[in-house]
């Protein structure tokens, strides 16, 4: 045998060995990519969100400067003796405050002084095509958000934004007392979004926490741009605990998992709600979807899993930037 033909026989074998005999690429290939395009895209909106809580503790720390009305002609509605609202049309953000009626001139005002910040909300929905809306609220149950939506229709009367709303609990000090950005797991929108993760800031003015902004960003859109829709791939998502933001059906099949999927809102939800225990990976029943849960977010980039009577090659690329995982799974000889 001639070296030049030696060397291709060589090579062949070595592909064949990692996979690529018919052209598939070997384990992993391709994710490191798809986990830094993610990464600088969630990054985006985390720093929009940071930005947006800048511009709110701005209008708290010189109220005063942000007295006049930004939009005098608006006209607030109320309902059911609860909710003093702003609905916003097309192209509009959009303000409640939940609070008995009529709501007191303090109240009021904050919502006034709120109404500044309806470019800073534009900008966050700008940045990046995975935020589904930004929001500024305050522990008086006051927000402001962009793009709107039915108000009347999903906003439960009485609701408390400190009891109520996950990404505010999230931010506030009890729950986070370095002050830095949160990503939230994902949860159920009680606006009718299905589920989300949010990333909130929160706005302070000395040592007083006065608001949360926040972008939230529907789990739906994160997997319609970074999961392939290529019925070969088993990929998934893992958040920083272990929870599934998101699946190809083959991977969901291959584990007998369960894909967050959408959420049937039939049942009015009164407050935003945690996803399931059944969609954290690293407290599934089945041992080996526990075990491909802990390496992963243990940092192992690869490593063999068996699964039944199948043994997978999983590769695992870091998301920083929210502390998640984008995984594969690719089934061996």
């Amino acid at each position: 045998m001639d070296r030049g033909r030696m060397w291709r026989v060589l090579l062949t074998a070595m592909l064949v060995a990692a996979g690529c005999e018919t052209g598939r690429p070997p384990p992993g290939a391709g994710l490191a990519d798809t986990a830094a395009a993610l990464d600088a895209e969630l990054g985006r909106v985390r720093e929009a969100a940071v930005e947006l809580a800048a511009a709110a503790a701005e209008c708290f720390a010189d109220p005063a400067r942000y007295a006049v009305p930004r939009f005098p002609e608006r006209e607030y509605r109320t309902f059911e003796g609860t909710l003093t609202y702003y609905q916003g049309g097309p192209g509009e953000s959009a303000a409640l405050l939940s609070q008995p009626t009529p709501a007191g001139e303090a109240a009021l005002g904050q919502m006034r002084l709120l109404e500044h910040l309806d470019g800073a909300l534009r900008q966050v929905v700008a940045a990046s095509p995975l935020v589904a809306m930004a929001w500024v609220a305050t522990g008086g149950s006051a927000a402001v958000f962009f793009p709107p939506f039915d108000l009347v229709a999903y906003v439960p009367g009485g609701i408390e934004v400190p009891r109520d709303i996950l990404p505010y609990r999230a931010a506030a000090p009890a729950s986070n007392p370095r002050r830095v950005p949160v990503w939230v797991e994902p949860y159920v929108d009680m606006c009718g979004k299905g589920y989300m993760v949010t990333v909130s800031a929160p706005a302070y003015r000395g040592p007083e926490m006065v608001a949360v902004a926040a972008a939230d960003v529907a789990v739906a859109g994160v997997v319609g741009r970074f999961l392939p829709g290529n019925a070969a791939e088993l990929r998934l998502l893992l958040t920083a605990s272990g929870f599934l933001a998101g699946a190809t059906e083959t991977a969901g099949r291959a584990l007998g998992i369960e894909a967050l999927g959408r959420f049937n809102y039939l049942d009015q939800v009164q407050r935003d709600a945690p996803a399931p225990e059944r969609f954290n990976l690293a407290q599934h029943p089945t041992a080996e979807v526990r075990e491909l849960a802990t390496r992963v977010l243990g940092g192992q980039s690869s490593f063999p899993l068996p699964v039944g009577e199948r043994r997978y090659q999983v590769a695992n690329a870091a998301v920083p930037v929210a502390g998640w995982h984008l995984v594969e799974l690719r089934e061996l000889p």
